[in-house]
């Protein structure tokens, strides 16, 4: 979960991880972490598949241009759901884009 995602790769911002709640085949948790439950809240979504590379061209750029096209307004708090992670340099995986509307 991300609060007021920048524009760019360089800008600093609030970022929250957190394990999977379906445990997938291979995974290894490591360290303790604090279970967090999110508030449900109003989204607007995509599922992005291809490589990392992509993701912001061709996952989240339609998305934003979409609801920048609607008469919904962004909340500030966006959400990625890896529903198949391959790992950073694999060619493929699928990742559910979510951003949060105020309306």
């Amino acid at each position: 979960m991300a609060r007021n995602l920048p524009h760019d790769g360089k800008t600093l911002f609030d970022w929250t991880i957190c394990c999977p709640v379906t445990v997938p085949d291979g995974y290894r948790h490591q360290g303790d972490f604090t279970l967090k439950a999110f508030e449900p809240i109003m989204v607007a979504t995509t599922t992005y598949q291809g490589t990392l590379r992509g993701l912001f061209t061709k996952g989240y750029a339609p998305l934003v241009e979409e609801i920048e096209h609607s008469r919904h307004v962004f909340s500030g708090e966006s959400r990625e759901i890896y529903h198949a992670w391959n790992g950073a340099k694999a060619g493929y995986h699928r990742i559910e884009i979510q951003f949060g509307l105020a309306r």
